[in-house]
């Protein structure tokens, strides 16, 4: 028990006093000290709300692709290539996965898919993939080369195989890729890229 001054009187009284035994008046109770504990609730808020901003926003960004070249969008997808394959799945952000799934080049539709030749060690990625997401014509895959060329320079050749595709147009030794392979997958009808580190 401490001594506390009647605010009214002036006499010492009890801390614990409900009425002072002088005067009669109600003492009023010195306030506790809740700032420090407000100070912190409020900081770790503070603290928990950046960190969940930046989670947010790094791992459900979206992608906007309104903004970006063809040349952006297959530098985007480029992240994925050396990137270890663990159980048939890509380690990548929500973000990234959607906008593989849904990727416009060269005015065409088409989604981004990833592949490891036979010759890559430790199951990293070495191939990328794009495939238009509907039936096209060879018209279509003109159009696709032409956009192909201003990005990597003249084909190297064409009329050439590679996996389904049948008169491909062939880009090799680039700075990026070993080489590009770009034709029309006869089986499915649709045209499909092939980029290959």
């Amino acid at each position: 028990m401490a001594l506390i001054k009647c605010p009214n009187c002036g006499h010492e009284i009890s801390d614990k006093a409900i009425q002072c035994p002088h005067c009669g008046k109600e003492p009023k109770k010195p306030r506790r000290k809740k700032k420090i504990k407000h100070k912190f609730l409020i900081i770790g808020i503070i603290i928990l709300g950046v960190i969940g901003t930046f989670i947010a926003y790094v791992g459900f960004h979206e992608i906007d692709q309104t903004q970006m070249t063809n040349k952006d969008k297959i530098e985007k997808a480029d992240e994925l290539m050396g990137e270890k394959v663990v159980n048939n799945n890509l380690n990548c952000s929500p973000a990234l996965e959607k906008f593989l799934k849904d990727v416009s080049l060269f005015g065409y539709n088409g989604e981004f898919g990833f592949n490891m030749t036979e010759e890559v060690e430790d199951n990293k990625i070495n191939c990328m993939i794009w495939s238009t997401s509907y039936k096209v014509n060879e018209e279509d895959v003109t159009k696709i080369v032409k956009g192909l060329s201003k990005l990597y320079g003249n084909y190297y050749a064409n009329n050439i195989e590679y996996m389904d595709i049948k008169n491909g147009y062939q880009w090799q030794n680039l700075e990026n890729y070993s080489w590009i392979v770009c034709g029309m997958n006869e089986n499915k009808k649709e045209i499909e890229i092939y980029w290959i580190k």
